[in-house]
């Protein structure tokens, strides 16, 4: 018989055979009526066969209770077949008690062990769902913390960098002002707004120019070059090294002993190598 809508009953009998746990009789009996095309009892055991699929894709192992091998090996007992009669006694047709006894319904235990088996599934399922988010999000959390913390090593590693720079740029100049006969330029911006500061401190002795200083940061495809001016003309001292913060430090060869200089300037080129200025001055010394 067809049923119209899903019950209670078509639910219970669907959810133990998506477990497994009807009798062999039981099983085959429900098997012909869903052959019988029973749309409620099939809608039912599908639904009951994608959540015993899902839990057994999600649940972790774990050891069963003591109490289920005995509801289990109780379970076994009740269905196991009856022994055969003896052959004197054979009859075309089945005993009344046996019909009764294989159309007799689910005992409790039986029951019981199937809903326990699925609730076991289903709290270890939970736990195991639980505990996968709370590790992803412990996980994404460290990463956070680890990038951050790698950002900072960086930038404390930058700055530490910059200090030593630093650090050895005055040694360069104190060296050179301890020696005999040492100079100083000091240029200014050529214009009252500008913010270009550089210094030139002359080695006379080893012939040559630490420059230092800050300057406008250089565009795409600029430079900044040195000039120094004597009686008979402007020559290139060289290119100026500036870091992304505008510093600079360079140490160029300087100009013969003896020759006079009576300017020195500083000039934002596109060719470091040509021989006389092309763009305006940045800054300048002297006359």
């Amino acid at each position: 018989m067809k049923h119209e809508r899903s019950t209670g009953e078509v639910q219970e009998t669907a959810a133990l055979y998506a477990l497994g746990s009807l009798s062999q009789h039981d099983a085959r009996a429900f098997e012909s009526h869903l052959q019988e095309g029973c749309a409620a009892c099939s809608a039912e055991l599908k639904r009951f066969q994608s959540v015993v699929g899902y839990l057994g894709l999600t649940a972790s192992d774990a050891d069963p209770p003591v109490y289920l091998r005995e509801l289990l090996v109780a379970h076994v007992e009740h269905s196991a077949p009856a022994p055969p009669a003896p052959p004197a006694h054979v009859d075309s047709k089945p005993p009344a008690a046996s019909m009764a006894r294989s159309h007799a319904p689910l005992s409790f235990w039986s029951r019981a062990l199937s809903w326990a088996m699925a609730i076991g599934c289903a709290v270890l399922a939970g736990y195991s769902y639980y505990y996968w988010k709370q590790s992803e999000q412990s996980v994404q959390e460290r990463t956070a913390d680890l990038v951050a913390a790698r950002s900072d090593a960086e930038q404390l590693s930058k700055m530490l960098e910059l200090e030593r720079g630093r650090s050895r740029e005055l040694e360069h100049l104190n060296a050179i002002l301890e020696r005999p006969g040492a100079k100083v330029f000091l240029l200014t911006g050529s214009e009252p707004s500008s913010t270009a500061s550089v210094a030139i401190f002359w080695d006379v002795g080893r012939r040559r120019w630490v420059v230092t200083g800050r300057l406008p940061q250089a565009g795409p495809g600029t430079m900044y070059k040195l000039w120094y001016v004597t009686r008979t003309g402007r020559y290139g001292a060289g290119i100026l090294q500036q870091d992304s913060q505008g510093h600079v430090f360079t140490v160029l060869e300087a100009p013969e002993p003896g020759t006079e200089v009576s300017q020195t300037v500083v000039t934002l080129e596109r060719d470091g190598a040509s021989a006389q200025p092309t763009w305006p001055i940045v800054a300048s010394s002297g006359k």
